[in-house]
């Protein structure tokens, strides 16, 4: 992953930062540029392009060189990481759309079960940028998604000092929920028929 950073956007990279913005009906507010994620690094840090997501999808599902992919993370730490431990939802609080149908949280990674197919995801929103990352392990197929801009229905504030973070984007326009929908439905399924070499 040679063009994905933390924070700041090195030098040498700064040229390909995307901007991003928040929306709210038909306004959009731009976001700062290239801003620093302080404290929350370490959950929604990684600023990354496509190609790079890709070589991460292909290496949790293990599309390598197992060998050299063990010195960085044994498969059983990764299949650990996989397994359900707790309800992703906040006990006595209502399910959400991003909750609905009782998924789990493993080690930094959301697990769910949709028509018996088990789903690896994990997400994440800041400073308009909204991403996804789904794998279906047992099919060996996952899938990348990133937007720049996120519709959190209500109006930005007025200060572009800092960016904003995106906990709350409106369901209904959310794109990742569409996203997941249609891949669980049609992609998925319909790839999972292939053979595997």
């Amino acid at each position: 992953m040679n063009a994905s950073y933390f924070d700041r956007a090195p030098y040498f990279l700064a040229s390909h930062v995307s901007a991003s913005y928040l929306r709210a009906g038909d306004k959009l507010s731009p976001q700062p540029f290239d801003f620093d994620t302080g404290i929350t690094t370490s959950n929604s840090g990684l600023k990354a392009p496509v190609p790079d997501m890709v070589k991460y999808a292909r290496f949790l599902l293990g599309d390598g060189p197992a060998a050299l992919y063990d010195i960085v993370l044994k498969r059983r730490s990764l299949d650990e990481a996989w397994h359900g431990l707790l309800p992703a939802t906040e006990p006595g609080s209502a399910p959400t759309p991003y909750t609905s149908g009782s998924p789990q949280m493993g080690l930094g990674f959301f697990i769910a079960n949709e028509d018996g197919r088990r789903l690896v995801f994990h997400d994440g929103d800041q400073g308009g940028f909204s991403s996804e990352l789904l794998i279906a392990p047992d099919a060996h197929i996952a899938s990348v998604l990133i937007v720049n801009t996120t519709d959190t229905g209500a109006p930005a504030s007025s200060t572009t000092l800092r960016s904003e973070s995106n906990t709350e984007p409106d369901p209904a326009t959310d794109l990742r929920l569409t996203l997941r929908q249609e891949l669980v439905t049609h992609v998925f399924p319909s790839l999972a028929q292939r053979t595997i070499p």
